[in-house]
């Protein structure tokens, strides 16, 4: 009867760590995303440049926690759109710069929204 308890237990707290985890990630994405979207809408290209760049100091610290229990193929698609915006500032492309930052915001919200809770992601 002791093991039942202990396995009851185990179950239980993978659950607690397994939503503490998903409230994390999904505020941090969240943030990252209105970030980015800010950028993208703002008529200042310097503005839009340091958003960007904080955005992606932000997106470096936290890649190695999300990656481990995220689908590389989604943080790998993140770091791709960061990639894109290095090269729009370097050439001072700003509507191409605007556009990959609302492609950005949406990715990091598609990264949250695959952590959530819903019924779609238990099937």
């Amino acid at each position: 009867m002791k093991r039942i308890w202990l396995g009851v237990g185990l179950l239980v707290a993978l659950l607690v760590v397994g939503v503490a985890l998903m409230q994390i990630t999904n505020r941090q994405m969240e943030t990252l995303s209105q970030a980015v979207e800010k950028a993208s809408e703002t008529q200042s290209w310097e503005e839009a440049i340091t958003i960007v760049r904080s955005a992606q100091a932000q997106w470096q610290q936290k890649r190695q926690l999300i990656a481990a229990f995220s689908d590389h193929a989604d943080v790998d698609g993140v770091d791709q759109i960061f990639a894109q915006l290095e090269v729009y500032q370097r050439y001072g492309s700003r509507l191409d710069h605007a556009a990959a930052c609302a492609q950005l915001s949406e990715a990091l919200l598609n990264l949250a929204e695959a952590h959530a809770l819903t019924w779609w992601n238990l099937l």
